[in-house]
């Protein structure tokens, strides 16, 4: 599910970009965007399935949302270990998160803080279900994030400049999810991010089953089919501007 698929600034149709993920009666929340829980009832998704949270980097349209989203699912009766993973160069950072709003302190439901190493790396490994982080591209430390179950790999890059290691990891994936804040022909690029045809060479390098484009910057709100266009000029595959609360199925 695309929970939000807007850069830094939302618009009123689309906020900040963040996934969910289910897989099996599990969900994976990729960065922590405006309103992730409403949005996932809105669609019929049980907030209390969330099993994993993965913050991808400290900017704060990917992780601003963190304590509202873990004190509702503690006040709509989440108990137990709530996993949280953040790199590694923002340990301090997410403690102090964590103490500022108190989430140390609900009766009942525990956070449990793991740090992603900047390298690629094997996070979860969960019967079926197996979650990769991989180091990319930005101005600040970030990381990609690859999820395999039930034999489908799909592939989120977070906010990248074109880089290698998308590519590898991305090999053969079901589904890239790619940045795209920036246009080659509207407004050409910017350090730290992918224009479309960015997307659309990587997606082509690393021979993926389709593309989506998110994370779009202000000035390509309302230019999908340019930024599909774009794209296409790199990739051959499908290539799709999703909308918020969009639901794919594999």
């Amino acid at each position: 599910m695309f929970l939000g698929t807007a850069g830094a600034l939302p618009s009123v149709s689309r906020g900040y970009t963040a996934l969910a993920i289910r897989a099996g009666r599990k969900v994976v929340l990729v960065d922590t965007g405006d309103c992730a829980i409403q949005k996932m009832l809105r669609v019929g998704w049980n907030p209390l399935d969330v099993e994993y949270i993965f913050i991808t980097h400290l900017h704060p349209d990917h992780s601003s949302g963190l304590p509202s989203i873990t004190h509702i699912l503690w006040m709509m009766g989440r108990r137990g270990s709530l996993s949280i993973f953040t790199p590694k160069p923002f340990a301090s950072e997410m403690q102090s998160i964590i103490a500022a709003y108190g989430l140390d302190r609900l009766e009942g439901l525990t956070l449990k803080v793991s740090l992603i190493p900047l390298a690629d790396s094997v996070v979860v490994e969960d019967t079926s279900l197996e979650i990769h982080t991989f180091p990319v591209r930005h101005s600040i430390p970030n990381v990609g994030v690859k999820v395999v179950y039930g034999g489908k790999k799909v592939v989120y890059t977070s906010d990248t400049e074109p880089c290698e290691a998308v590519v590898r990891n991305a090999g053969c994936a079901d589904i890239l999810i790619h940045e795209s804040n920036e246009s080659a022909y509207i407004t050409g690029g910017q350090r730290g991010h992918s224009t479309a045809r960015d997307a659309g060479r990587i997606a082509h390098q690393s021979g993926v089953g389709e593309l989506f484009l998110v994370h779009l910057g202000p000035a390509l709100m309302d230019r999908e089919k340019d930024i599909v266009r774009e794209a296409r000029e790199e990739f051959g595959g499908k290539v799709t501007v999703p909308n918020d609360l969009d639901v794919l199925t594999l």
